[in-house]
């Protein structure tokens, strides 16, 4: 948020209402954080989210034997590490002398410098990331009967507008609103029924209802939004399946893939020429030339119909014909006094020096060839537009 000087009008914005929120809406939540890359729960795999660009990440909060509040979805630590304790009858320097990551680790195959080890995360330890990064907010699932234990730590660090509260414990989900009105609650329901749902959601002014995936319906997400609820689904991890509910009109998906659903989001969101850029552009990483060869006196006109060429010979075979390559554009500052066939036959053309490449994706095949000459590129809608670097 921009800062002013005028202090009448820092005044008028410190009166926004407590349930505004602090960063824009895009309907992703990160499920434990960036969980397909990172372990899950982790303080690396919330960063990761914030840095993605998620409005949310949920997480899990359990209470030990000393009364620390730790991050964990289960109630024992075997499905992290090779050693199994009950999380309530530890305390949290028992918890910590163990490696969180053990189990993603093996599984995945990593070293421990490509995946250190990891000490139980704290719930305050995760409120001071969320307040640091100030790009995501943190909705927290309670595993036990810690509402206000939880609540009060949240005061504490001045994190109100930046938590959230997610479970389908009717009265667990009801103490956050008698606690802090303010705080969003994503009411988890499963084989439910919608109406009795959003007749208890009116009644404790509950703000999203969100669902198990299999048990959303059309017809629900219609209902909720007839009565001014928000509707979710959690877990959808398939892309096809984001599309689907993204076709459906769901507010908000929970997501161990939030980086894959962002790009769908965003793919959606694009207007017809963003689209087409990054068509091209995926195309130019895409797109493996087996071999190059160029020798003088080869010039830049040759090497842009090599482009053209190569980008139609070596792209997806199973794309229609007219939907395969790139149009390339070489754009000259004499073009306005040219037609395009003086232009190619100029022999002022840059003459391409000897080149030999062998299996080098379009995209390098092309900055070798501006490097050489002195020319840059730029994607400008379906066109790869190349021209020297002086001339704009």
């Amino acid at each position: 948020m921009k800062t002013f000087g005028m202090s009448l009008l820092f005044a008028l914005c410190a009166t926004v209402s407590a349930n505004a929120a602090p960063i824009p809406e895009n309907g992703v939540t990160a499920h434990r954080g960036d969980s397909i890359r990172y372990p899950e729960n982790s303080l690396q795999a919330f960063a990761s989210a914030c840095d993605l660009g998620v409005d949310w990440i949920e997480t899990d909060v359990h209470l030990t034997a000393d009364k620390q509040l730790v991050i964990s979805h289960n109630g024992t630590t075997g499905a992290y590490c090779n050693t199994d304790k009950k999380i309530s009858a530890c305390t949290y320097e028992e918890l910590a002398q163990l490696d969180m990551a053990e189990n993603y680790r093996d599984r995945n195959l990593l070293t421990l410098l490509e995946c250190p080890k990891l000490k139980i995360c704290r719930l305050d330890e995760a409120l001071d990331l969320i307040l640091q990064k100030k790009t995501a907010r943190l909705s927290i699932q309670p595993k036990c009967a810690c509402v206000d234990q939880v609540i009060e730590m949240v005061r504490k660090k001045g994190a109100v507008k930046w938590v959230g509260f997610n479970d389908g414990n009717q009265e667990w989900m009801s103490r956050v609103k008698e606690l802090e009105p303010a705080i969003p609650v994503f009411w988890d329901r499963f084989n439910s029924d919608v109406e009795k749902d959003i007749a208890f959601a009116k009644e404790k002014k509950f703000e999203t209802l969100v669902y198990f995936w299999r048990n959303m319906k059309p017809e629900m997400v219609k209902r909720l939004h007839e009565e001014g609820f928000k509707a979710g689904v959690w877990t959808v991890d398939l892309p096809a399946a984001q599309e689907h509910f993204l076709d459906m009109g769901i507010d908000r998906i929970y997501t161990d893939a939030p980086r894959q659903l962002l790009e769908i989001k965003a793919q959606r969101d694009a207007s017809p020429v963003e689209k087409a850029e990054k068509a091209v552009l995926l195309k130019l990483e895409k797109i493996i030339i087996p071999e190059i060869n160029f020798r003088p006196p080869a010039t830049l006109m040759d090497a842009v119909q090599f482009l053209r060429k190569a980008s139609r010979d070596y792209d997806d075979p199973t794309l229609a014909p007219e939907k395969r390559g790139i149009n390339f554009l070489l754009k000259l500052p004499q073009d306005g006094d040219r037609t395009a066939k003086e232009t190619e036959k100029s022999s002022a053309l840059p003459v391409i020096p000897a080149i030999h490449a062998r299996f080098i994706t379009l995209k390098d095949t092309l900055q070798l060839i501006c490097d050489v000459t002195g020319m840059m590129y730029d994607v400008k809608g379906s066109v790869v537009v190349i021209a020297p670097k002086i001339f704009e």
